[in-house]
This record gives structure tokens, C-alpha cells and sequence, in this order.
């Protein structure tokens, strides 16, 4: 595990305390969370790689247009996310997946497995 783990938020940007100033040239926008349990409040730290890269796919799809990239180190993956129809390309992805399970159903009901 990396001494510092981090979350990257990618984005325009959602609200603000005050006036926005323009500092100067940068590369991209968003945001850099870096994450470091306590170990006093936080005795056995495990992060389930798998659970985490599920909840920013699904935040992917309410977030229309927004980028989510998943990194894990450990395994040298990279997954970007990103649905320009938001909730719309779910329910695209619910619909495909309905259709394979129907199609696996009505193949194993006729003996072709």
C-alpha cells in the first residue's frame, strides 16, 4: 500500500466559498485528496480495491460528463470513467446486461450450455 493514499477529483467544479481568482497556468482542473488513516482511530487499515472502483463508476454515471480515473498501484490498473449521458448510459448498461442474462437464461433452457 502507498504511504499516502490519495483520491483524485477531476473537473469543473461544483460550487464555491467565495469569488474565484485567477492565479496563473496550470495543467488541467480538479482537485488531489490525500487520505492517511490515524492509526490511533484507525487500528487495521485495508482498502477493498474492487468496492472503491465500483462507488467511482456509479458516482461516474450521476456525475454526467464528469472524468473518474481509478488507479491501483498495487496491481499496476488504471480505469477511467466517464459517461457523457450520466444516468441515461446506466440504464443502457442495466438494459445490455438484462438482455445477456435473458440470453443465458433461454440458451440453458433449451440445453445449450
Amino acid at each position: 500500500m502507498p504511504d499516502r493514499p490519495r483520491i483524485v477529483v477531476l473537473g469543473g467544479g461544483f460550487g464555491g466559498v467565495g469569488a474565484v481568482k485567477k492565479l496563473g497556468a496550470v495543467r488541467g482542473t480538479g482537485s488531489t485528496i490525500f487520505f492517511r488513516p490515524d492509526a490511533t482511530i484507525f487500528p487495521k487499515v485495508e482498502f477493498d480495491a474492487e468496492l472503491i472502483k465500483q462507488r467511482l463508476e456509479i458516482s461516474s454515471y450521476l456525475h454526467k460528463g464528469i472524468k473518474v480515473t481509478f488507479e491501483d498501484e498495487e496491481k499496476s490498473e488504471k480505469v477511467t470513467f466517464q459517461h457523457s449521458e450520466g444516468l441515461v448510459d446506466y440504464l443502457k448498461k442495466i438494459v445490455a446486461e438484462q438482455a445477456l442474462d435473458i440470453s443465458l437464461l433461454k440458451d440453458l433452457q433449451r440445453g445449450n450450455w
